[in-house]
This record gives structure tokens, sequence and C-alpha cells, in this order.
């Protein structure tokens, strides 16, 4: 949204989203509609302190799907149909009261699911945010503007990543920005970068406290440029 837009409050933003839900409207397509992210339902509560949202992924170029037998390991494969794709489904739940440190801010937590990642699920929102917050205002000037809210994702730590690097390995870190990007494409006109990834591995080995300050301080630069 332009910055002298009056903000929207995220419980307005989602009964919007739930409207578009409701009529089977909230859809991302991507990959030319080969991959179709939609949010299937939304639920507020009553009292409009947080939200429920359920995401389903559909993709026609995945696998099928096997299953074996635990006992036997005899395993089956099942095909798609035609205008299938494989699914899979997550929730995230959304804390509608706004952060006391940012006003801006709001806390949630996405279900971990295979196939509906952060990324993913970011861009669908973004999307259909896009369509169902479009709203009208009126500019410093009198004139009437439009916009449209902007919401993107920040990861937190997870409070057990102590005790997962003790019992896992870390191999690499990916940080991904999507705006401010730098043109290098300049001979081609008819193209403009769209997502920065930049990938980390691991080249010296480090355990227990030393690999969570590591990727504290990891992380902090990255935000800090924009990832």
């Amino acid at each position: 949204s332009p910055a002298h837009a009056p903000a929207q409050k995220l419980l307005t933003i989602m009964r919007a989203v739930a409207e578009m839900s409701a009529k089977g409207e909230a859809i991302w397509r991507r990959n030319r509609g080969k991959s179709v992210i939609r949010i299937a339902r939304v639920r507020i509560h009553n009292d409009g302190s947080r939200a429920a949202l359920l995401f389903q992924h559909s993709d026609r170029d995945a696998a099928d799907p096997s299953f074996s037998k635990l006992l036997t390991g005899e395993t089956r494969t099942e095909q798609k149909g035609l205008g299938e794709g494989v699914a899979v489904s997550a929730h995230m739940v959304i804390d509608l009261t706004p952060s006391p440190a940012n006003p801006g801010a709001y806390h949630a937590v996405l279900e971990h699911v295979h196939g509906l990642t952060k990324s993913y699920v970011e861009q669908a929102v973004q999307s259909v945010v896009r369509k169902a917050g479009m709203y009208r205002f009126a500019d410093i000037n009198g004139l009437a503007g439009e916009a449209y809210p902007v919401i993107s994702f920040a990861a937190r730590l997870r409070e057990s990543l102590f005790a997962d690097v003790a019992r896992g390995q870390l191999s690499q870190i990916v940080f991904i920005r999507r705006e401010n990007l730098s043109d290098g494409f300049d001979a081609e006109p008819s193209v403009r970068p769209k997502e920065e990834t930049y990938r980390l591995q691991a080249v010296a080995e480090r355990s227990g406290k030393g690999v969570v300050d590591l990727i504290h301080r990891l992380v902090k630069s990255g935000r800090e440029q924009g990832y």
C-alpha cells in the first residue's frame, strides 16, 4: 500500500479472504496452472481474536503417491486421474491481535507439511489478499486512490532449535529475497528479477550452542540485507 494510505486491520482483511474462500475464489496458480494453492477454508473466532486457515496444494507434476504394507513391504502406486494433482493440506492459525512491539506485526503458526512451504503459502496469501483486500481512500489532496495490503512472513527460530541441532546436522541455510532486487538482465527488457536465493553451506563443523549462535548471527545479517 502507499505510505499515505490508511492501514487496514488484519481482522478486516481476513474477513474479506473468508468471503473469497467461501466462493471458491481464494486461489493462487503457479507453474502455468500445473500447481494450484487454494485457501479452502477460513474460520474466524467469534470474538475476532484469531483466525484459522486451511491451505490445499494440488500439483500435477508431483510423483504419483505410493503406499507400502508395513509388514511385507509390498507397494502399490495410485495414479493421478485426468485433471488431478497430488494434494497436500496444511493449517495456519493467526493471532489477530497486533504485536505490542509492532502494530503492523501479527503472530502466526503454520503447520509443517512437505509441498506447502512458507514461501508458497506467503505468495498464495499475498495473491488472494491483493484481490480481496483492495480498498479506496482519499489521499492528502482529497483525490481518490486505491490500495491493497502487503503481507510478508518473517520466520522465527524454533525454541527447540538447540535440541534439534544436538540430535542432527545442519548442512545449509537458504535466504530468499523478493523485493528491491538489482536487475542483472539489462539486455532483456522483457523480463525482470522476481526472486533471489542465497545458499550458505557449512564448511566447518560446529556443535551445540556454537551452531545456535551461528544461526542467530546469520539470520540477523540476512534480515538486515532484506532476505
